[in-house]
């Protein structure tokens, strides 16, 4: 059982390590300091670095490195609201009235602190968390809520020497989340950069709730994969170990876990001074230790895979901002535990219709060829993903080396927060690519027979095993009796089916329906509109035209859709308003490429609305459909598209971005 005995030992243990660390980084942390002081914090950090703080941003914070280079002081308004919402999820943690120690919800259900205030479940058996111990703005005090713990649930802890972090379930999970929401942990790195501020919402001493905010800067960032520590200004007291650290932005950045009194003195004047150093342990190396098991002590492995897989849930994840009780209504009425799995909350319907293929079938599966089109002068590779979109891609289950899926003529790349495809990449035979082939077979996984009759056969869609499901897009939002979402190819299927045999275009048809190469796309603009008299133009004009004496040629298609910050959320889910196709090809020895961004963004909205989830949005991110240009949708989608940017015809030509049209098709595809 904690004592406070127990507690000011391991205080005066971790300072003692703070003291070490701070004093080792001395020269290297005035030197950062001193140049974000002179140039701000944004100009300072690497451009590496930089660029990956700036992604995560929303539109409405200011997604740009320009805007907020500097020091910059303004921000939203909600940012206060922001921090109210943030302000909820945290409690003290409490054993008959004494408080040990600060904690926050991290997820529906689950709380975390610090090893050292909880360090064991006999420990979190007696204590209770404390909600709303604050005040409101007439300075009345709120009702109080406490929740017991309940650590034969869940109970997962890292030592001090470790990672000093406690996980531990609550025994009325829904009960606390509808009423306080949790503060998602983002798995990613760059959160902050030297220089910004350094927010904490903390019960100090046994105190009630208070937040530090003003005097609040972060003044070193441990780089080495050995040392997970931040460095802050922040005011902290007992007390408020296991208390949430944030970003301007109002992500969490560190759980903070102890301080010490620096003694400094200023050569200029030769006064001497103490400074306060606190320490936190940085979210993206905690959730890091927590995948791979390292320092972490769990009951049950199985616990803490379940917990992992919760935390890192897009549902759970959402923006990476305070989450309130709203998101909850999306979710059926299971208990939100970390025994719940995405996909089980998932509603009866468009789900039972997914199924997933063995492992084994995929074993000869070797994907876009980006010698597709002849020789090393035309080779185009998979588009690169910039770092900070490499630091949200979505791991494979039996693969450290890659993350690419490769199947039937065409690969595709996961985001793993939107679980939608950032890309799909593929190769397109237009010699042996028919102009139709019957979507009702299906020859693999197994009959169509067998299980379906053909008319719902064409609705057959596979979860790719070597993924979890987690990452993959949820099939609530594709059930017909609640919205008008199609399971949408990113990848057309004919694109992929074609070949020597029937066999070979057969497995190309099956691997086209894999969620992985599934978005929502409202009926009309998937069916009938814009994308889909794109699609049939490219296949025709691969295809070619004897009349015309047009042979037929061999193309590369890249397609994806555009995961903008703005992005409609329906049913617990981002559904992307726009999508893209980069096509490249060779004419007279040259390699040649055309880019094209089409929108379904007044559908998605009207759909919003019809479910009553729409949202004021600040801007429209598009309005139209055009054919743009390879550099453009590279600025859009944060995608390198390496030697294409130099191919790109329609640039060349010096071509503003034009509406597409059939007459543009006809005058683009059909001149070449």
């Amino acid at each position: 059982m904690n004592s406070s005995q127990y507690l000011t030992d391991q205080c005066n243990q971790i300072a003692a390590g703070i003291e070490k660390r701070f004093a080792e980084r001395l020269h290297e942390r005035e030197q950062r300091l001193a140049a974000a002081s002179a140039s701000g914090p944004f100009a300072a950090a690497s451009r590496e670095q930089a660029m990956a703080r700036v992604a995560h941003l929303t539109v409405q914070e200011g997604r740009n490195l320009e805007a907020t280079s500097g020091n910059y002081d303004i921000d939203q308004i909600n940012f206060l609201s922001r921090g109210l919402k943030a302000a909820r999820a945290v409690c003290r943690i409490s054993n008959a009235g004494t408080s040990w120690g600060t904690g926050f919800l991290i997820a529906p259900g689950l709380l975390i602190t610090n090893h050292h205030v909880l360090p064991d479940a006999e420990s979190a058996a007696v204590c209770d968390a404390e909600f709303n111990c604050e005040f409101d703005a007439d300075d009345q005090p709120l009702v109080r809520k406490a929740y017991r713990l309940d650590p034969a649930q869940v109970f997962i802890t890292s030592g001090v020497e470790a990672l000093d972090f406690t996980i531990v379930a609550l025994e009325d999970p829904n009960r606390s989340s509808a009423q306080h929401g949790w503060l998602p942990l983002d798995p990613r790195e760059n959160k902050i950069v030297e220089g910004e501020p350094a927010v904490s919402i903390q019960h100090p001493g046994q105190e009630d709730k208070k937040i530090c905010l003003f005097d609040s800067t972060l003044v070193y960032k441990f780089l080495d994969a050995n040392q997970p520590y931040l460095h802050y200004t922040t005011d902290t007291d007992k007390g408020s170990s296991g208390s949430p650290v944030f970003n301007r932005n109002w992500q969490v950045i560190a759980l903070h876990h102890g301080s010490f009194d620096a003694s400094q003195t200023d050569p200029a004047t030769g006064k001497a001074s103490r400074q306060t150093v606190n320490e936190g342990i940085r979210i993206s190396r905690l959730l890091a230790g927590l995948r791979t098991g390292s320092g972490v002590q769990a009951a049950d492995p199985q616990m803490l895979g379940a917990v992992t897989q919760l935390l890192q849930s897009p549902t759970t994840l959402g923006n990476s901002r305070p989450q309130g009780p709203a998101l909850l209504s999306t979710q059926s009425n299971q208990r939100p535990t970390m025994a719940a799995s995405r996909t089980s909350l998932a509603p009866e319907g468009s789900a039972t219709r997914i199924k997933t293929p063995p492992l084994s079938h995929y074993a000869d599966r070797t994907g876009y060829r980006p010698d597709f089109l002849g020789g090393e002068k035309l080779a185009v590779p998979l588009p690169q993903l910039s770092a900070a979109l490499q630091d949200d891609v979505a791991p494979l289950l039996h693969s450290r080396s890659s993350t690419v899926l490769d199947y039937n003529h065409y690969s595709v790349v996961m985001c793993a927060s939107r679980r939608i495809a950032y890309f799909s990449s593929a190769n397109l035979d237009g010699a042996t690519n028919p102009t139709n082939f019957n979507r009702k077979l299906r020859l693999q996984f197994e009959s169509a027979r067998d299980t379906l009759d053909l008319e719902r056969a064409a609705d057959q869609w596979y979860y790719d095993p070597r993924m979890a499901k987690d990452y993959q897009p949820s099939p609530q939002l594709f059930d017909d009796a609640v919205t008008r979402f199609d399971f949408g190819h990113i990848t057309r299927r004919m694109d992929v089916v074609w070949g020597v045999d029937d066999d070979e275009k057969l497995l190309g048809s099956d691997d086209s329906f894999h969620m992985t190469n599934c978005s929502p796309q409202v009926s009309s603009y998937n069916q009938h509109g814009d994308w889909g008299s794109l699609e049939d133009a490219i296949a025709l004009f691969a295809r070619g035209d004897k009349s015309k004496r047009l042979a037929p040629r061999k193309i590369n298609i890249f397609s994806g859709p555009v995961l903008h910050p703005s992005d409609l959320e329906i049913l617990g889910v981002q559904v992307p308003s726009s999508f893209w196709k980069v096509v490249s090809f060779e004419s007279n020895g040259q390699l040649q490429a055309l880019a094209f961004l089409t929108t379904q963004q007044e559908l998605v909205e009207a759909e919003g609305k019809k479910l009553e989830s729409a949202r004021d949005l600040v801007q429209r991110a598009f309005d139209n459909e055009w054919l743009t240009t390879v550099k453009a949708l590279s600025r859009l989608t944060s995608l390198d598209f390496g030697v294409l940017l130099q191919a790109d015809m329609f640039a060349r030509n010096g071509g503003q971005r034009e509406r597409i049209s059939q007459r543009l098709f006809d005058q683009v595809l059909g001149r070449l």
